[in-house]
């Protein structure tokens, strides 16, 4: 008797997609609450594997028409760089 449903490669990567996504906030919460250096790097190192993880299973579900995403022009990252370098000189 088969207790698990069958799921389709498109339920697949996306249960896998937010899977990491959930990885990588937990990994993202350690780094900031670690007081030791090294874990952190350590911690950091398995975060930027997520990241790649992430980059893969985007290209596969955007290639497979399961996914679309946008480009984002100049100037609306021009803003953001600007709202960001703002936010950091004001915790300063």
């Amino acid at each position: 008797m088969d207790f698990y449903p069958s799921l389709s490669e498109k339920e697949l990567l996306y249960d896998l997609l937010m899977s990491e996504k959930q990885i990588c906030s937990v990994y993202n919460s350690s780094i900031i609450e670690s007081s030791n250096s090294n874990l952190r790097q350590l911690l950091s190192q398995c975060e930027e594997n997520i990241f790649l993880n992430q980059e893969k299973l985007l290209t596969k579900m955007n290639q497979r028409g399961w996914l679309t995403t946008t480009s984002a022009n100049k100037h609306d990252i021009e803003n953001l760089k600007e709202k960001f370098n703002q936010l950091i000189h004001d915790l300063h």
